[in-house]
């Protein structure tokens, strides 16, 4: 896993399959964490169904994660508002073994 550490947070790289069947952590690919989407890459909409679903996965408001890359792209940089990485490996790692 790679981490990037910044004053505000710690930002995730992710790749996103949209139109999957149900939303899932698929697991990781090199440094990216490969997530499934059910929505249809239009008007937002995995961006939107991305941030509630790691927001669940990591048991946080959606306010806490912010997308600031990757807007019309399959990888995306997510910032999330905490500064306990482990606290982050421990919930993604708790998903992927389910």
């Amino acid at each position: 896993m790679k981490w990037k550490k910044r004053a505000d947070g710690i930002v995730l790289e992710v790749k996103v399959i949209p139109k999957a069947a149900n939303h899932a952590l698929v697991g990781w690919e090199g440094d990216l964490l490969k997530v499934r989407v059910a929505a249809v890459p239009e008007k937002g909409q995995v961006n939107k169904e991305l941030i509630a679903f790691l927001a669940e996965i990591l048991e946080t408001a959606k306010s806490n994660l912010l997308m600031i890359a990757g807007m019309t792209s399959r990888h995306k940089h997510i910032l999330i508002k905490t500064l306990d990485q482990q606290w982050i490996e421990d919930r993604i790692e708790k998903e992927l073994s389910c």
